[in-house]
């Protein structure tokens, strides 16, 4: 019986790690680490051309997310919702942007647009070393 109970006691410490580890990995199934925006989709960005995935900063970095987040508050006018270092990449612009920069997310409410009110997000992307507004995109 000794032995039994040690396969016993052995299988159970397997089952118990192996569902803590499973719960581990679907907590996060769904959570893309590359994607690091809560108040914009993927999906959203996409049709607008844009595609955005987590940077990291260099840690001599010019611009700060603060100064990032008041140019593009000055170049929009509206609340920011979030900063964030990323790799931009703007498959629409002429030319092609595709670098690393400070991505602001802006609150929408509020924008006037001509036509119909369609505008879901706003991003502002801020050049790293300069601090300056290098594009601002609508969707």
């Amino acid at each position: 019986m000794p032995e039994r109970r040690r396969y016993l006691t052995a299988a159970l410490v397997v089952a118990i790690a192996t569902a803590g580890t499973l719960a581990f990995a679907l907590a996060h199934i769904g959570r893309s680490a590359a994607f690091p925006f809560r108040s914009l989709t993927r999906a959203e960005l996409a049709s607008g051309g844009v595609e955005v995935s987590a940077a990291t900063p260099p840690a001599d970095l010019a611009t700060t997310a603060a100064e990032a987040a008041t140019a593009a508050r000055k170049y929009l006018g509206h609340r920011v919702l979030e900063v964030r270092y990323v790799r931009c990449v703007d498959s629409l612009r002429t030319p092609k942007l595709d670098h690393d920069c400070w991505a602001v997310s802006i609150d929408p409410r509020g924008v006037v647009t001509p036509g119909p009110a369609t505008t879901r997000w706003d991003l502002a992307f801020v050049a790293a070393d300069t601090g300056k507004v290098i594009e601002a995109r609508l969707g």
